[in-house]
């Protein structure tokens, strides 16, 4: 059975989650040009944190819940509870970037995504994405997130490419989780995140994450993050 995936993104926004916040700090420093799209906006985390640096930025939930939540945060005439695959040049002006945060895994047709992110970029933009990766890492986490696979940097490098990117980058992060995943999946148990972001280690976490995984690449981990070009 799925989780509330909105329910637990509001308590992420409310708790200032470690993870999600030190992922989308790392995201939005390979933001340079606007207007941006958060696409799969949730409760509106990342949107947040792109006002509030003074980002033009336009935010996309298929859930209407979504939208709700991060009206808190955007102009809602740059709000949108729709599809991404039905979004046309009609309703947003060319984008110089798109953010993918933990978003690809969780659609059935992820090129198509990506090709529709190609058509609504100006050129020379670029999309920036982050995903779970590596099917090995698979827990109860995942099912219960709804999530429909996890990747290879092959894997994800072959439908940017096929969708008419180019990789720039790509990078392992989020090493500390790898030990807890490869335990909640030898004995079938799911991580308990909204827990642990409700806790005293909250800040721990935090911290370590600014200071250490943002800064330092590292050798594996359970997240990938990739900037591509449209050419």
């Amino acid at each position: 059975m799925e989780r509330d995936l909105i329910g637990d993104l509001d308590v992420f926004e409310r708790t200032n989650d470690f993870w999600t916040l030190s992922r989308n700090e790392l995201l939005i420093k390979y933001i340079d040009s606007s207007p941006v799209m958060d696409v799969g906006c949730g409760s509106g985390i990342l949107t947040k944190q792109l006002v509030n640096k003074n980002i033009d930025v336009y935010s996309l939930d298929i859930e209407k819940r979504a939208a709700e939540l991060t009206s808190r945060f955007n102009d809602k005439k740059k709000i949108f509870a729709k599809s991404f695959e039905k979004m046309t040049s009609r309703d947003i002006p060319k984008l110089k970037t798109i953010v993918f945060a933990d978003v690809l895994e969780h659609v059935d047709m992820d090129i198509e995504f990506l090709i529709k992110a190609h058509e609504l970029l100006d050129d020379g933009g670029k999309v920036i994405i982050s995903v779970p990766c590596y099917m090995f890492l698979w827990t109860k986490n995942d099912a219960v997130r709804g999530h429909k696979r996890r990747y290879s940097r092959k894997q994800l490098s072959s439908i940017l490419e096929y969708a008419g990117f180019k990789v720039e980058k790509m990078f392992f992060w989020n090493l500390l989780s790898v030990p807890i995943i490869l335990g909640a999946r030898f004995f079938g148990a799911r991580v308990p995140h909204e827990g642990v972001s409700e806790s005293k280690l909250n800040g721990i976490l935090s911290a370590y994450f600014t200071q250490i995984e943002n800064k330092i690449p590292v050798p594996f981990g359970s997240t990938l993050v990739c900037i591509a070009r449209k050419v």
